[in-house]
């Protein structure tokens, strides 16, 4: 098994990332400020929302720290869910044996479980981005639920 944990400072050059997942949703609130600006500017009632609006999703965007959660490679997937700050882990494509993404009304998960049985697990707040990427790389290694039963589809 190639799969590993490693100081980040240490990830491989080589291949190229194709696709980062983080905290922060840069889009939806880069959104919200244009909305807030909209409303600000052309409405008279919901200026005072506005303002409001304008006020916290700037705050989030430029003052609240951004994090690194996934790293999507040809090779391999980058998980920063370690203990320690500094250690990542790089889980190779075939060691992964099943893969799920498991949502749930206070936070959705990643499951990835490896050959040797261990299983990796990280929250991620990006359904969109993480699903069509592991389908592209491991589309026969996903779980499913079915009427609360998990099935392996092959």
């Amino acid at each position: 098994m190639k799969s590993k944990t490693l100081k980040i400072r240490n990830i491989p050059k080589e291949p190229p990332i194709i696709a980062t997942v983080s905290v922060k949703p840069t889009a939806t609130l880069t959104a919200l400020m244009f909305v807030s600006f909209i409303m600000i500017i052309f409405n008279q009632i919901f200026s005072y929302m506005g303002v409001i609006l304008f006020g916290l999703s700037s705050f989030c965007l430029f003052v609240l720290p951004d994090r690194k959660l996934i790293e999507f490679t040809h090779d391999y997937i980058i998980l920063y869910n370690c203990k320690e700050r500094g250690d990542c882990n790089i889980l190779y494509w075939e060691d992964i044996l099943t893969w799920q993404y498991i949502w749930r009304p206070d936070r959705d998960e990643l499951e990835i479980e490896l050959v040797d049985h261990t299983v990796e697990s990280i929250e991620c707040f990006s359904k969109k981005t993480v699903v069509p990427l592991l389908r592209a790389f491991v589309r026969e290694k996903e779980k499913i639920i079915q009427k609360g039963k998990r099935v392996k589809v092959v």
